[in-house]
């Protein structure tokens, strides 16, 4: 058989591929470039974000066919006002054929409420499967999403501190946090890794970008846990909350933070102004949550799971 130069050629590049292959063994892992596990990183925490809503307003609409349900139960129903009727009926017949035909265009309410019923009751079946389905979703995207952190870790040597939602209720932590500056809405980065000033990091929490000075809020009822100096944050305040969580401020000046340690907040109470200080490119807060300490580092969760927003 002959073989032309580019036939020849090809063939050579194959037999090396497969030379290669078999030297390395098909089974070998591919290790993919960093830069790729952190977009890939940056995705994962963008669709925990985009379920968490998801699930917030799933949850809100359960609640609401709860509350409509509970109105129409504790009203007067159209099979109570048709009894009362009948029972109008029997010990005053001098009336009867009026309340008999106000009985006769009386029953259309029952009907309608009771298909108003049938149709909230599959419609919260419905919403019920999808909640469920959420919330397990989101937990699987935070476990690959704590994977893809590890092997990130692997490839760089930076350590990172990230905590678990696997064991936490998120519906009853879904819209927990209140948005901590009620002057802004915008964020200037987000949870996980990212590449600043040529070097890899994992970012403990978002960046929302706000003037020098803008009040900061509880983000939901707690106890400060510490206000003032922090590493990297200039200064920070940490509140514990009954649910577990810990909520993190951070780069504040020493003028700018307004609690103490012990003291006892409430949701949507200033607790300090935004600021710059620590390592920080221009005024913003650093807003973290947390699930607890480890080796005197806090393990961080994407804020996204909490926030009402």
């Amino acid at each position: 058989m002959r073989f032309g130069k580019i036939g020849l050629f090809c063939s050579v590049l194959l037999l090396a591929d497969a030379g290669q292959t078999l030297a390395s063994g098909s089974d070998a892992p591919v290790r993919q470039p960093v830069p790729d596990l952190i977009l890939q990183d940056q995705i994962l925490q963008q669709q925990v974000k985009q379920v968490h809503q998801q699930l917030i307003n799933t949850i809100d609409q359960i609640k609401q066919i709860d509350s409509r349900t509970q109105k129409t139960n504790s009203g007067l129903q159209a099979a109570e006002a048709e009894q009362t009727i009948r029972t109008m009926t029997e010990r005053y017949t001098i009336v009867y054929l009026t309340l008999a035909a106000a009985l006769e265009s009386s029953t259309w309410p029952a009907l309608a409420v009771e298909q108003q019923k049938q149709s909230d009751l599959a419609l919260r079946n419905r919403l019920v499967q999808e909640k469920a389905q959420l919330e397990t979703k989101e937990k699987q995207l935070s476990r690959t999403a704590r994977t893809v952190s590890d092997q990130i870790t692997k490839a760089t040597g930076v350590s990172h501190r990230q905590g678990a939602i696997d064991n936490l209720n998120l519906e009853q932590l879904a819209g927990l946090l209140a948005w901590p500056v009620p002057s802004t809405k915008e964020v200037s980065s987000e949870y996980g890794w990212r590449e600043l000033n040529g070097e890899i990091e994992f970012h403990g929490g978002i960046d929302v970008a706000a003037e020098l000075g803008d009040p900061i809020h509880a983000a939901a009822d707690g106890v400060v846990l510490f206000a003032g100096p922090a590493q990297g944050f200039g200064n920070w305040i940490v509140i514990r909350h009954e649910s577990g969580l810990m909520t993190v401020y951070g780069h504040m000046y020493k003028t700018g933070i307004q609690v103490r340690p012990g003291q006892k907040v409430r949701q949507g109470q200033p607790i300090g102004r935004v600021g710059a200080a620590g390592e920080s490119y221009g005024p913003h807060l650093h807003f973290g949550v947390a699930t607890g300490f480890k080796d005197g580092l806090l393990e961080t969760v994407n804020p996204w799971s909490f926030l009402q927003r």
